[in-house]
């Protein structure tokens, strides 16, 4: 339903009349338009707003997004809120489109539901009370999660005959998703057979679905899902998010399945799941909205292990101010509740303390690169860092992350310097190096740290980059007469201008040299994108440049 209405608003408003009620649009084609950004401030438009894709994105901010996440953004409104707001101007009527959907299909739903749960607490469902018992499922918990059991075909009534009875017909029944019709004998039968029955409900508890998981030994397949219909999209649904209560810790637990959402439960945890390894970004945005201290935690196996890191690449589109994500890597392919029964309550709770943050999972997942301590891999590690963190499109949140990752690189870089320094104090580095190494690579460095310094002149009123650029003697002849020239016209002009500085040094003879440079080559090797170099972000990368040449230096002595 949700999915559906979303679509009939956005066909019948546009994008632009939407947005220019708060922001001035400039038009820029058939379907697009630009303005100033309402997210953060600017003096050059960067906000574009494309009618025909039904998008807007800001590429000063990253700000990215359709109708729905501009009014929930701009107006601080949640997704049922915005819903209302825009169904409104867009003369929907929510409730009718809702009412097609129950009548048809829902209430077919609650009538398996209560079939199940009266089968699993009638005088047939024995064993099925015994399997609870044995996982250590109480009757509380059977009964919030409304668990009930579905016979074996040859119990009588069978839940077709039971629906039947209550006046569906057979092509309701097969829409559904309870019933399936066997081909060999042209009749219905139920598509859930003896195994455990757990209802899937939507947030507004209504039921879509049902998930089967088998209790007795060579049962195949071990769990089994509703067949997807016009009601049931497992990519929209985070199963228990009906049942979401607080907790003291006032934290949330995202995991694989209905059972590990069960079985957490026991243990006092609250958590939802996302019916498999495919998680989507409603299901993300979902779990936002329900909390916010999130803890992923799936199985420990390798599905599981992949499924984290695509929650982490969704995540980093979506993250908002306020909220936390944080990452648990079980091990042994262990899923929540078995991890529990082998290492203990307390283990588990000191797993999620020791939980990856955002910042944490780039970071490893950069090293994970770092095979040596070449100036290249080092390199490659940090290129690796600095981008993941720019894909993230919360302007504030990404700035706080990478301010944390740099000083982790200046940390890591530090920390080499003093065992360099050791390595060489040792004389560790005694061998005789038979054959020259090319310096093409080197002296790109040298343009490139030129090319940061005329950019932004103001890199060297910091004292310690200028003493820096004072220690290095450039190879090239001519690069070493720029870099004095550079320093001397400085001292006289601390605040000069890069305009001003490529005059002055134009006039000093080094003209061609400059031409030379094809300083926007040079730039665009740097992990930056264009609107954001700035002399902030280009500090941390001309120092990484000085510390590589420094340690090519000690590699080559």
């Amino acid at each position: 339903m949700q999915e559906n209405v979303r679509n009939e608003i956005k066909n019948k408003l546009r994008l632009s009349d939407i947005i220019s009620k708060s922001v001035s649009l400039k038009k820029k084609g058939e379907s697009r338009f630009i303005a100033l950004c309402p997210f953060h401030n600017e003096k050059t438009p960067s906000f574009n707003v494309l009618d025909d894709k039904g998008f807007y994105h800001c590429f000063g901010c990253g700000k990215h997004g359709d109708i729905f996440n501009f009014v929930m953004e701009k107006e601080n409104l949640n997704f049922k809120e915005a819903l209302n707001y825009l169904s409104q101007l867009a003369g929907v009527n929510i409730s009718s489109f809702s009412n097609k959907l129950d009548d048809s299909l829902l209430k077919i739903n609650i009538e398996a539901k209560n079939y199940f749960i009266d089968y699993l607490n009638g005088n047939n469902g024995e064993k099925a009370r015994q399997y609870l018992v044995k996982r250590k499922i109480n009757s509380k918990h059977a009964q919030e999660y409304s668990i009930g059991f579905a016979p074996p075909s040859n119990h009588k009534p069978t839940l077709i005959d039971y629906l039947i009875k209550k006046g569906y017909s057979r092509d309701q029944i097969i829409k559904s998703g309870i019933g399936k019709l066997n081909l060999k004998t042209n009749s219905l039968q139920s598509y859930f057979l003896n195994r455990l029955v757990i209802p899937i409900f939507t947030l507004d508890k209504r039921v879509v679905g049902f998930g089967g998981r088998v209790i007795f030994d060579g049962q195949m397949p071990k769990y089994l899902n509703s067949a997807e219909n016009e009601i049931f999209k497992k990519r929209n649904i985070l199963f228990g998010a009906n049942n979401f209560k607080k907790n003291k810790n006032d934290f949330l637990i995202i995991c694989e399945g209905y059972m590990d959402v069960i079985s957490l439960r026991k243990y006092g945890f609250v958590a939802v799941a996302s019916l498999g390894t495919s998680i989507t970004d409603i299901q993300i945005e979902q779990s936002l909205n329900l909390s916010d201290n999130i803890f992923v935690v799936f199985d420990g196996d390798e599905a599981g292990k992949n499924a984290t890191i695509r929650f982490f690449e969704k995540s980093l589109n979506l993250l908002k101010l306020g909220k936390r994500i944080r990452f648990t890597f079980l091990n042994k392919n262990l899923d929540p509740e078995e991890y529990i029964i082998e290492n203990g309550l307390e283990a588990f709770n000191d797993k999620l303390k020791k939980s990856l943050s955002i910042a944490d999972m780039i970071w490893y997942m950069g090293l994970k690169l770092k095979t040596d301590d070449e100036p290249e891999t080092i390199a490659k590690f940090w290129t690796f860092v600095r981008q993941k963190t720019s894909l993230i499109k919360n302007y504030d949140i990404k700035i706080a992350i990478k301010d944390e990752l740099e000083k982790r690189i200046k940390s890591l870089r530090d920390k080499n310097k003093q065992i360099f320094s050791e390595t060489i104090n040792k004389n560790y580095f005694s061998y005789d190096f038979k054959t020259k190494l090319p310096d093409v690579v080197v002296d790109l460095r040298y343009k490139a740290i030129l090319s940061l310094v005329i950019s932004f002149p103001n890199l060297l009123n910091k004292e310690e980059n200028k003493k820096e650029i004072e220690k290095i003697v450039f190879k090239n002849k001519e690069l070493e007469e720029i870099k004095v020239e550079i320093l001397k016209i400085l001292s006289l002009m601390p605040n000069i201008t890069c305009e001003e500085l490529i005059k002055n040094l134009d006039s000093k003879g080094h003209r061609k040299a400059l031409n030379d440079f094809k300083f926007n080559d040079i730039l665009s090797r740097f992990p930056i994108i264009n609107n954001e170099f700035n002399v902030n972000t280009c500090e941390p990368l001309l120092k990484d440049l000085i510390f590589m040449l420094n340690k090519t230096k000690i590699n080559r002595n």
